[in-house]
């Protein structure tokens, strides 16, 4: 049930913010503690990378949510 509810919230800030292309680049802060040489790899399934969501409606706004790269 709460990863329905924060999946929701997730797709509502998404939709709230998608008049245009919105690029997030960030800097973070240095790490309080000593790095550790490892790297990870996040593998997802390709229905979920390459999803599209379009809404073309005559009474909302146009928009177009995409996940991946």
């Amino acid at each position: 049930m709460h990863f329905r509810l924060s999946f929701i919230i997730f797709v509502a800030g998404i939709l709230g913010g998608c008049s245009s292309t919105h690029t997030i680049d960030t800097d973070f802060p240095t790490p309080l503690i000593t790095p550790v040489e490892r790297s990870g790899y996040l593998q997802m399934a390709d229905d979920f990378v390459n999803q599209h969501f379009i809404q073309d409606e005559e009474d909302r706004d146009d928009m177009t949510v995409i996940l991946g790269p």
